[in-house]
């Protein structure tokens, strides 16, 4: 059973997200300058649409495998993983200078797949499962910038050794000094937000109770929700040909 309001959350997401990437193409690609794109403001609205999607998705798994049980939805999410690394394939050949590594339909799977793993504990203790992912996101959100805390609060730095193994470092949410990604989300700190909402999912199913404001309905936005992935695929190289067209942007 599909539960609309998830849906039309991840539409209302990728509207989001499409408009946000429609600006980040006119200022790092078109040279124009929007101060507050550029600060605090574009920041936090790019963060709005990665929390919201991750924690989507993440009570959305714990769902599809009420209904599908964990070897179907393991094989939809391997989809997912396999997306994400032709757009790393794409986007090193067409665009060396901006890569993506890790992004987030690549994390989306592979986190779906670790969250799989330990559903038996998850499933047996949502709340503890719940207390544990939302600690770890909290305490390592900085962890990709190699320090302890939570965005603005900043703690002390992390072992340099975590840092030394390459792409499998990077993954794991500790990138060496040359690493770049220009969409880049690694397993640490994002599982932590993705394993809470999956864990929030597995309370209302232990519990019998699934909130009334799933079933409230948005047509327009759950019709795109469902399209989401066809969306994310697509949005760029549409956006990107429509601003070349009108000679906003040069290559």
């Amino acid at each position: 059973m599909r539960h609309p309001f998830l849906d039309a959350l991840r539409g209302f997401s990728i509207c989001s997200m499409t408009l946000y990437h429609l600006l980040w193409d006119v200022v790092y690609l078109g040279g124009c300058s929007l101060p507050w794109y550029e600060g605090t403001v574009g920041y936090l609205w790019q963060q709005s649409i990665c929390w919201v999607f991750i924690a989507v998705s993440g009570a959305a798994l714990a769902l599809e495998i009420k209904k599908k049980g964990r070897k179907r939805t393991a094989k939809s999410r391997l989809v997912l993983v396999g997306w994400g690394s032709a757009i790393t394939f794409v986007t090193r050949q067409a665009m060396p200078h901006e890569p993506i590594y890790f992004g987030v339909l690549f994390f989306l799977g592979t986190a779906s797949l670790l969250t799989l793993c330990l559903w038996p504990v998850m499933e047996k203790k949502p709340k503890g499962a719940a207390i544990f992912c939302s600690a770890l996101f909290f305490f390592l959100r900085n962890a990709p910038r190699g320090r302890w805390g939570f965005e603005w609060i900043v703690g002390p730095a992390l072992p340099a050794a975590l840092t030394r193994f390459g792409l499998f470092s990077a993954f794991w949410g500790f990138p060496p000094r040359d690493f770049y990604s220009s969409d880049y989300f690694p397993m640490v700190p994002w599982w932590g937000l993705f394993g809470a909402a999956s864990a929030v999912g597995a309370l209302w199913l232990k519990e019998g109770f699934i909130p009334n404001l799933l079933q409230k309905d948005i047509p327009f936005l759950r019709k795109l929700g469902r399209k989401s992935l066809w969306i994310y695929l697509l949005h760029q190289p549409v956006i990107i040909g429509l601003l070349w067209g009108m000679e906003l942007i040069t290559f």
